[in-house]
């Protein structure tokens, strides 16, 4: 079977490589880099900025040195950068209005 990756062992069906799904998001997200591998980052910034441990995001990522979860999984907080955006945009149409 072309695709086959292995069959679910809770139903039993035939398992695909996720690219359609993850076209899916693409398309709806508009975000073209959207990788499976940025699904880490994102996962990793979460778990951060929840207040995990620098020490077990790098375990939980397979990384030895905790410089690399440092410099590039938790350099930016989406969070708080998404708070800002959105007052500068509510600020923009205020204004406009």
């Amino acid at each position: 079977m072309d695709g086959l990756i292995f069959s679910s062992p809770v139903t039993g069906k035939t398992l695909y490589p996720p690219k359609q799904q993850l076209q899916k998001i693409i398309d709806t997200s508009k975000i073209d880099q959207l990788t499976m591998h940025y699904f880490r980052h994102i996962l990793v910034s979460a778990m951060g900025e929840s207040g995990v441990a620098g020490t077990v995001l790098s375990a939980s990522l397979g990384h030895t040195n905790l410089d690399t979860v440092n410099t590039f999984y938790l350099s930016a907080n989406h969070t708080n950068s998404s708070t800002i955006v959105n007052g500068v945009i509510n600020e923009i149409l205020q204004n406009n209005l």
